[in-house]
C-alpha cells in the first residue's frame, strides 16, 4: 500500500504547512506514516501499518466526520486542543490526513 507522500505534499503546500515538498517526509518511527521538522524538533504522525487508516486512504466522509468528532477532545497538558497545535502530531494528522 501506498503512503501517499506526494498527494500529502501536495496538501500540506496548498494549506501553508510546508513551504518546499522536502519538508514532508516518510517517518522511519515504526508505526508512524510521515515526519515533519518543526521548531528543531521532528514531528512523527499518522498510523501507519500499510491499511487504509486516512482520509487521504479511503475518502469516507463519515470515518472523517468521526476522527474529527474524537480528536477534538484530545488536549493539551495546558488545555488547548491538541489539533490546534503545531507541537502535536495531532495537528499535522488533521491537516494533511484528514
Amino acid at each position: 500500500m501506498d503512503r501517499k507522500l506526494g498527494e500529502a505534499r501536495k496538501i500540506a503546500l496548498k494549506k501553508g504547512i510546508i513551504k518546499s515538498p522536502e519538508e514532508l517526509q516518510i517517518s522511519q518511527a515504526k508505526n508512524k506514516r510521515f515526519a515533519i521538522k518543526y521548531d528543531n524538533k521532528t514531528i512523527n504522525f499518522g498510523l501507519w501499518d500499510g491499511g487504509n487508516h486516512a482520509f487521504i486512504d479511503h475518502r469516507d466522509e463519515k470515518l472523517k466526520k468521526a476522527f474529527r468528532a474524537r480528536h477534538s477532545k484530545i488536549l493539551l497538558k495546558n488545555g488547548t486542543p491538541a489539533y490546534m497545535s503545531k507541537d502535536s502530531p495531532d495537528y499535522y494528522a488533521w491537516r494533511i490526513l484528514w
